[in-house]
């Protein structure tokens, strides 16, 4: 049996408040694959895999173009979106 690395990846998990409720209903809706990356989605959230670009396409939301921009500083590849996820201080927050 031969050995083999295994990568672990850690993933924020930040509020659903931290998009906008029409956002979320797209994220949650639309398709997997999107211009600004890829969408996984579960009954509480979905995780996001945002495109490597420094700058999102023109057709993201601002909310998602913040969340992205806040990503860029940190050393993950993947956010998770939750209903239970944390307030990020620095990042806006919807009331929806």
């Amino acid at each position: 049996m031969s050995s083999s690395a295994i990568y672990v990846s850690e993933v924020p998990v930040l509020s659903t408040a931290h998009v906008c409720a029409t956002t979320m209903d797209l994220l949650l809706s639309g398709p997997t694959e999107t211009p600004f990356g890829m969408v996984c989605t579960y009954p509480e959230g979905c995780f996001i895999l945002f495109v490597a670009e420094d700058t999102m396409p023109t057709e993201t939301p601002a909310d998602l173009a913040d969340l992205h921009r806040w990503l860029q500083k940190q050393p993950y590849h993947w956010c998770r979106l939750d209903a239970d996820g944390d307030i990020v201080n620095g990042l806006p927050v919807y009331d929806w």
